[in-house]
């Protein structure tokens, strides 16, 4: 700004320039992340479930916002749980780029809407740059997406800047495909929670289960109708839901089954098993379901390509420790995980390989194998941006990415796994305007 000063008290001073910068006065209060902490760790809002959210408040203007409050409103048949949040909650000055994280509990009934009426208001010293009424779109009894991360701390985003917020990237901004397949049918079995105590709980198998058939939706074009999904799924319900997706399938549908929990090994016959939720891991010869067992169906199966993936290891082993119980890891050594040739239309991926652990990624919510597998389909693995997938380039990608962070996070190996021969199959087309590989 420039001042042209001449006068002042009445005299005539000699004529002079003052230069000076001015700053605009730039506040920007926005909702930057949303986290939501539920006991089943299936990113699900249950009816009387008690589930902790976390708000995370930024000022994603240039200036400082002072004297920065929040309050939270709920509507009908949705409670606050344990100690309510303040009617006013003083966050004070923030800073550009500067966030203050908010967390409350909540529960709703049988009777709330599909998305839950809880919202935001923020207010600052000035009263012209608070927001009023930010709702949280908390979906209920269906899978919460996170909030859209808005701001990366230190780094200049046009006015505002980026904080490592709560959003989980994977699930935000799913692609959409070019397809969309009716005769398309799948499994999805995520087993997190095991009846014996002595076997540990797989924490985020119904997260990744859930996630994988919104992906499966929105940009593989599989019809809901068409997908059979268990959480945690017993002896029998795996069994029966094998022979069920055998029964739909026609002999043009595109399959895909996806597991996550946890797998072991027969110490006697060297083979694999999944293990249901109710099978004893020393029993598994008895309770499991061996991999072969598995694979005779899948192949009898007339389909147009059939796509497994298993987020699963079959050492008896996990990430919190041996799940089969008072016998030596030498003894537990897997020769091979099945002895049935696939059939040319079927691609395996696989999370782990021999011996190996399947990590968790727990800032993720996600295995470490899942979280980069969906990271792949939103759009990372198309290296050549030509808005087609294939095996070969997703496999690429979970190469680079698995087996480094493994050894980063656990210090252990993780070798993924994958059909030889199947490079060249597309996975899927994009669509033009889905803008995939962005967050």
């Amino acid at each position: 700004m420039i001042c042209n000063i001449t006068e002042a008290n009445g005299f005539n001073l000699d004529p002079r320039q003052i230069l000076f910068e001015t700053r605009e006065y730039n506040v920007e209060l926005v909702l930057a992340g949303r986290d939501i902490d539920d006991p089943n760790d299936d990113g699900i809002i249950g009816t009387g479930e008690v589930v902790t959210v976390t708000l995370r408040v930024q000022n994603i203007g240039t200036s400082t916002a002072k004297e920065v409050k929040a309050s939270i409103q709920i509507g009908e048949n949705v409670f606050f749980a344990g100690e309510p949040p303040s009617e006013k909650i003083v966050i004070g000055d923030l800073n550009a780029g500067e966030y203050y994280d908010i967390p409350f509990q909540i529960y709703a009934n049988k009777l709330a809407p599909e998305t839950l009426p809880v919202f935001l208001t923020l207010s600052e010293y000035y009263g012209e740059f608070g927001v009023e009424n930010i709702p949280l779109d908390l979906a209920f009894e269906k899978p919460i997406s996170s909030v859209r991360q808005l701001v990366v701390k230190g780094k200049e985003v046009e006015a505002g800047f980026v904080t490592e917020g709560l959003s989980i990237d994977v699930e935000l901004n799913v692609p959409e495909g070019v397809e969309t397949k009716k005769d398309a049918v799948a499994l999805i079995i995520g087993n997190r929670n095991y009846e014996d105590p002595d076997i540990p709980d797989v924490e985020f198998a119904l997260r990744d289960a859930q996630f994988v058939k919104q992906y499966l939706i929105k940009l593989l074009g599989y019809r809901e109708g068409n997908i059979i999904f268990l959480k945690d799924a017993t002896n029998s319900q795996f069994r029966t839901a094998v022979q069920k997706l055998k029964n739909s399938a026609k002999d043009t549908s595109e399959i895909f089954i996806y597991y996550a929990g946890h797998g072991a090994p027969d110490p006697e016959e060297k083979r694999g098993y999944f293990v249901p939720i109710d099978c004893d891991p020393n029993y598994v010869k008895v309770g499991g379901v061996p991999l072969d067992e598995f694979y005779k169906t899948i192949n009898s199966i007339e389909a147009k390509n059939i796509t497994v993936v298993i987020d699963a290891c079959f050492s008896g082993s996990s990430d919190q420790g041996m799940i089969i119980k008072n016998i030596s890891p030498v003894m537990l050594e897997v020769k091979s995980k099945y002895t049935v040739t696939v059939g040319d239309n079927l691609t395996e991926f696989t999370s782990a390989s021999g011996e190996e652990v399947s990590s968790w990624y727990p800032d993720k919510k996600h295995s470490l194998y899942t979280y980069y597998f969906l990271k792949g389909l939103q759009g990372e693995a198309d290296k050549n941006k030509d808005m087609l997938l294939t095996v070969g380039e997703l496999q690429a990608y979970l190469n680079e990415f698995v087996p480094y962070e493994a050894r980063r996070l656990n210090n252990r190996q993780q070798t993924p796994g994958i059909t030889p021969n199947r490079e060249n199959r597309v996975i899927v087309q994009y669509k033009e305007d889905s803008n995939p590989g962005t967050e």
